[in-house]
């Protein structure tokens, strides 16, 4: 016992800075969800179907990007995951130097690890320990007294003070059902719900939980779980849930320990640790039975995900009215640039008062549809963003181009009055995909069509005339835009027709036209080729690929008897896993990565 309490100690001595430590675990054999903000960096899609979403990024010695995972998952998904965050919270650490994770589970009880907590069981000191709720109000929380922490497993039942208006916790947040999970020990997939990098909520799944007892350096003979959810520093505490909404754990560290000291990496050896919830609720039956009777004691119940779902039905009929199209409609028609279709000072928003919901469902319809959306707002935020990021089909083809700007340029008679002529020429189809989101009918399609063409023509910026010496600079700027240094390096390997012992980027120049041409650009003289393989040639993201696809794949060795075809396949395939890209490669192009490297590539 004193080894297990001594390693332990090291344990949550090594975790007790969770928030800035350079710490991740993902494991991308098992990741289903990366992690994504629940309260901000929110988009809906026109239409109402999927959500598109923000997470933070890892980028080594650096630290964290804020913003740098995108994510896309159903309206539906998204409630769930938002109704659980009610009750999961920012934790700043009683020490007052660290940040976490806690969550609610009764009464004015939460749990979360020690070492968030960083208090003993027997001096049962708060310190700085606080916790920030979101629903149904923003409101620090701070500690009361510690319940009960484990002298083997890493939580801590801490019971917190009220709201300053009186209520108890019970009247505004409801309580996580704990499952009892004994004689469980195999679950399919999971969620962490957590306060990654002290970012805010955000949330991840992955598949595989199982059970097992943990005996290495740090823990000493501890049954545990070991779980893929996707974490940061800072998720520390955060609850395991399962499909159904049951908390089964408590997430509390990784394993990602190398040479001595903890780093952050990402591969298919890691995985996450977290404290089953069966373990937890005996300690507590047995040790604190008064608190133990009070766990999901609470007046509130999850906001049910049909219930969000019908009332976002709703909103979305108001929002697609005939009224607010007129808005739009008139928006469109007052302005005179298509590319800044400004809303000018009305910010009318839509009223929900009519609904008759509650607090809790207003405050969630808020966070997806950002508190203000109207349907002039849901399109032209869009458009902006269609239009501006389309710009460079119209160049793909440089010789359609240039005859549409040169008719344009003819019948207009001064460049000034261009871009009514090409907009209306060239745009069209991506309109057309564009709007399928929305849920207007054909008329209102062809109406709004016709307000952007007379918009477009009443610009006088010029945005879509380009003089012949600038085509070619806007031309390779948005094939590198567009093809990706990784999309590059698979399209021109796959092409391999020759034996190899290692690939290079040489390898590749041969085959760019063609791979330019997979894209939609047509090149129509040599030197736009010849930029284009000079900036590959240089590009250090494509270096980067190329090197690691030598380290990690063609120079690693391995044995396989009278070259049997499966081992090598076998082999090849682990290799390129450890290669770091695969998950960002269609299964198509894997499968003829894996021809090329089994026909073409010398191993000795």
């Amino acid at each position: 016992m004193n080894l297990q309490k001594l390693t332990l100690g090291f344990l949550y001595l090594s975790f007790a800075l969770s928030a800035n430590a350079a710490k991740k675990s993902i494991n991308l054999n098992f990741m289903q969800q990366n992690l994504h903000y629940l309260h901000k960096e929110i988009q809906i899609e026109p239409s109402f179907e999927y959500v598109n979403l923000k997470g933070p990024k890892f980028v080594g010695v650096n630290g964290y990007e804020e913003i740098g995972v995108d994510t896309r998952i159903s309206t539906s998904e998204y409630f769930k995951q938002l109704s659980w965050s009610q009750s999961v919270f920012p934790a700043l650490a009683g020490g007052g130097v660290g940040h976490g994770t806690a969550f609610y589970v009764g009464s004015n009880l939460i749990l979360t690890n020690k070492h968030v907590a960083q208090t003993t069981y027997h001096a049962r000191e708060c310190g700085k320990f606080e916790i920030d709720v979101a629903f149904p109000f923003k409101e620090k929380i701070t500690c009361k007294e510690v319940q009960y922490c484990s002298m083997e497993y890493d939580f801590c039942l801490l019971e917190m003070n009220n709201f300053k208006n009186g209520d108890s916790l019970d009247e505004h947040l409801p309580a996580f059902p704990l499952k009892d999970t004994k004689n469980i020990n195999d679950i399919e997939s999971v969620y962490a719900i957590g306060n990654a990098v002290n970012f805010g909520i955000q949330g991840s799944k992955a598949s595989k939980v199982y059970r097992e007892v943990i005996n290495n350096n740090f823990v000493q003979e501890l049954e545990l779980f070991i779980h893929y959810a996707p974490t940061f520093g800072g998720s520390s505490g955060s609850p395991l849930i399962d499909q159904n909404g049951d908390v089964i754990g408590i997430n509390f560290a990784e394993k990602i320990y190398r040479a001595g000291r903890f780093r952050a990496e990402v591969g298919d050896k890691f995985y996450n640790l977290a404290v089953p919830m069966d373990i937890i609720l005996k300690e507590l039956r047995e040790n604190v039975p008064s608190a133990y009777a009070e766990l999901g004691q609470s007046k509130k119940e999850f906001i049910e995900v049909d219930q969000l779902l019908e009332t976002l039905k709703s909103v979305k009929s108001v929002i697609y009215s005939e009224n607010e199209f007129k808005k739009l409609l008139s928006t469109v028609g007052k302005n005179d640039d298509i590319f800044n279709l400004k809303t000018f000072a009305e910010n009318q928003q839509i009223e929900f008062q009519h609904l008759k919901t509650d607090q809790r469902i207003n405050e969630a319809i808020k966070f997806l549809l950002k508190s203000r959306i109207t349907l002039k707002e849901l399109f032209i935020d869009n458009f902006n963003l269609i239009i501006k990021a389309t710009q460079k089909d119209i160049i793909k083809n440089k010789r359609r181009y240039q005859s549409v700007r040169n008719s344009c340029q003819n019948n207009n008679y001064i460049i000034k009055s261009i871009d009514g002529c090409v907009f209306k020429e060239m745009f069209r189809l991506v309109y057309l995909n564009f709007v399928s989101q929305f849920a207007i009918d054909k008329s209102q399609k062809e109406q709004l069509w016709s307000a952007l063409v007379n918009t477009a023509f009443k610009s006088k910026k010029n945005k879509l005339y380009y003089p012949d010496d600038q085509i070619n600079k806007l031309f390779i700027n948005h094939a590198f835009k567009e093809i990706t240094p990784l999309q590059y390096f698979v399209d021109c390997f796959v092409k391999t027709t020759e034996k190899f012992k290692e690939f290079s980027i040489k390898s590749c120049i041969q085959h760019s036209e063609s791979i330019l041409a997979n894209y939609q650009f047509e090149l129509e003289d040599r030197d736009l080729l010849e930029e284009f393989n000079f900036t590959m040639k240089y590009h250090r993201g494509l270096s980067t690929i190329v090197e690691k696809f030598k380290y990690n794949v063609t120079s690693m060795p391995f044995q396989c008897a009278f070259r049997n075809k499966k081992c090598k396949e076998r082999n090849y395939k682990r290799l390129l896993k450890n290669w770091g890209y695969t998950r960002e490669i269609s299964d198509k192009k894997l499968s003829e990565m894996m021809k090329v490297l089994l026909k073409f590539h010398r191993r000795f």
